[in-house]
């Protein structure tokens, strides 16, 4: 990129550099006095740049440029020398109205209107007859595009973003070749489509009863809090569309009456859409869907009749559906499906009777389910299971017997489940490399009475909230741990005193995070494993005495250890993300000021670093945020009220910040 500051260039000479592909031109007054002053000549920058950017500019585009660029495009044809500038930028434009002459250069292939802030209208011309691109951004005083528009059959792509008095964007019919429909953030925003209603005799706005284009395979819409319809026309959605997408859009009350012949979808996203109460009918019709996440629909009640489509559905997803009732009939039947996300569903009280599918099922997550009793009963069929995350369930009475059977099983977490009392009568699957069991007392109790030692592939070990658990593990009932373990966390045992001896054997141990528990003082009379490589401990006064360096107890048989800290001022890193589903209002009243800030901070940027923000940081979202991440943001950003009442979404400046703060 070639950029040129025509405040800054005084007389100065350069000259076309191989391999730059485009200019950037900003701050000037006048187009003469870039391209007649002996520097380069617009020729040049036509036969190329691929890219040409004018932002800053005072009047560039009310002077003579539409008319050079014309002009040269048509001296660089009698030459016979090619044009290859295909992308026009405009930034920060102060015009009213774009030149005409502008849409009728035929060379270009996309253009990008941005912080025209005073732009009301678009000329009433045909557009470039080879453009396939257009992206308007934060155009406030734009209403509409003009219909003459309409008949580009070459663009394919159409993103509008955060255009304030947008109303819709065309009176008739939408591009009739396009693929790609974008709009954010335009909240006055009625309907996509206008046309003069005749019967009541005047121009009124009337949703259209005109189809969306039949070739359009992606709609996003995110944040029109007035949209209430995408199309009244057969209220069907285009047979090529693979991608919905739909966010904030509080006064959508239907996507579609019914999916038909919409044989191509990939993905449905649905999400703080809060009046939304029906889908579209024939869902299950819809044999290449392969994920459908529906997010904070409050007043959604059902799924449609048909239930899901069982032929290539991998993701589901649902959360925050409070009146949600019931799962479809046939969840069973959906032979593909592989991730199942069930949360924030307080009125739901139990799963289909079928269960869950079977076949290729790798991850359950169940989370805050409030009124939900009892797991399928055939869990135990799931074979091919290797994740189950139960968070926050408190009515949830038990888990399912025949657990052993899940044999692909390598992590299991428990968390808040106060009610939860059943145990497994043959234990856990033998083959778990990661447990955590948290806040879920009588399950640590049953789970200490069974055998932890029988877990002989267990790596990670986490136990939170265990009352009356005097030495860990208790060696009144002669405990062994599995010897396999690597990492082992102990957080908030309030009776607990010592760790037994059992602990010096673990000779594959290499990390042990010891928190909150304010009556350990004692570590095994033999020391700890040789192979601890990490010790941390947080809010253990009893015992950070006895490990001072000058003077401690414990002090000589741990200092061999590379990494310790037995005074750590917030919780470890690693137990801020065991903790981090739904609890990141409990660590604000352990942290205060800037370490809490910091521990999160480090969290935030682990899980950017991991892919685990399902979006792209700086821009694009992709996919949704979860509860735990969307909590996190939201702290960091400033709001530390608690809980949140809903899901949250952040523009890109929010986001920005975030990194930076990481």
């Amino acid at each position: 990129m070639l950029v040129v500051n025509m405040m800054e260039l005084q007389g100065y000479v350069f000259q076309i550099v191989s391999g730059i592909e485009g200019a950037e031109i900003v701050g000037y007054r006048a187009p003469t006095s870039f391209w007649h002053c002996g520097i380069i000549s617009l020729q040049d920058c036509l036969a190329f740049f691929h890219s040409l950017y004018y932002r800053k500019s005072q009047s560039c585009l009310r002077g003579r440029l539409d008319s050079l660029l014309k002009e040269k495009e048509e001296e660089l044809q009698l030459r016979g020398l090619p044009c290859i500038c295909q992308y026009l930028v405009l930034d920060s434009v102060c015009l009213t109205k774009l030149p005409q002459v502008l849409l009728n250069l035929d060379f270009l292939r996309r253009i990008s209107i941005s912080n025209c802030s005073d732009l009301v209208s678009f000329p009433e011309a045909t557009l470039p007859s080879h453009l396939r691109s257009i992206d308007i951004y934060s155009c406030d005083a734009l209403k509409c595009l003009p219909d003459t528009w309409i008949d580009c059959t070459s663009l394919e792509c159409l993103s509008v973003n955060t255009c304030e008095s947008l109303m819709y964007l065309t009176r008739k019919q939408l591009f009739p070749n396009l693929k790609k429909l974008v709009i954010r953030w335009c909240k006055d925003l009625k309907t996509l489509m206008q046309e003069e209603d005749n019967s009541l005799g005047s121009a009124t706005s009337s949703f259209s009863k005109s189809e969306l284009p039949a070739t359009l395979e992606h709609i996003h819409i995110e944040f029109c809090d007035n949209l209430a319809y995408l199309s009244s026309g057969g209220n069907n959605l285009p047979n090529a569309l693979k991608y919905l997408c739909l966010r904030g859009c509080e006064k959508l009350e239907s996507v579609a009456e019914r999916f038909h012949d919409n044989t191509c979808f990939k993905e449905i996203c649905i999400q703080s859409c809060i009046k939304l109460q029906l889908l579209p009918e024939d869902m299950e019709k819809l044999n290449h869907l392969e994920r459908i996440s529906i997010i904070y629909c409050p007043s959604l009640v059902s799924f449609p009749r048909g239930g899901l489509p069982f032929t290539n559905l991998i993701i589901l997803e649902i959360d925050f559906c409070e009146k949600l009732v019931e799962l479809p009939d046939n969840m069973h039947q959906l032979s593909n499906l592989q991730r199942i996300e069930i949360s924030n569903c307080s009125s739901l009280v139990s799963f289909p009777e079928g269960g869950f599918p079977s076949t290729k099922l790798t991850e359950l997550k169940i989370s805050k389910c409030e009124e939900l009793e009892a797991l399928p009963n055939n869990m135990h069929q799931l074979n091919h299971l290797q994740k189950i995350k139960i968070l926050d369930c408190k009515k949830l009475k038990g888990l399912p017997n025949r657990m052993q059977n899940l044999t692909s099983l390598r992590y299991l977490r428990i968390w808040k489940c106060g009610g939860m009392e059943s145990f497994p009568e043959d234990g856990f699957p033998i083959n778990l490399t990661s447990l955590c069991i948290i806040d879920t007392p009588k399950i640590c109790e049953r789970l200490f009475q069974w055998g932890l030692h029988k877990l002989s592939s267990l790596k990670k070990l986490c136990m939170k909230g265990c009352p009356d658990v005097v030495s860990f593990p208790p060696q009144q009932m002669g405990i062994l741990l599995p010897t396999s373990l690597i990492i082992l966390d102990i957080i908030e045992f309030p009776d607990l005193k010592r760790l037994s001896s059992v602990i010096q054997s673990l000779n594959s141990l290499e990390e042990l995070n010891l928190e909150n528990c304010p009556k350990l003082k004692s570590f095994p009379e033999k020391g700890l494993p040789l192979s601890l490589l990490k010790l941390r401990s947080y809010r253990c006064p009893l015992l950070k005495q006895n490990c001072e360096k000058h003077g401690g107890r414990y002090w000589p048989m741990i200092a061999y250890i590379p990494e310790m800290d037995m005074n750590y001022s917030f919780p470890s890193f690693e137990t801020v993300n065991t903790l981090l589903e739904v609890d990141i209002e409990e660590l604000s009243n352990t942290c205060c000021g800037i370490q809490l800030v910091w521990g999160l901070a480090r969290q935030c940027n682990y899980l950017i670093k991991h892919s685990r923000l399902k979006t792209n940081i700086f821009g694009e979202v992709n996919g949704m945020y979860s509860y735990s991440e969307i909590t996190l943001l939201h702290y960091l950003t400033g709001d530390k009220q608690f809980p949140m009442k809903q899901p949250h979404v952040f523009d890109r400046s929010t986001a920005d910040g975030v990194w930076k703060l990481c």
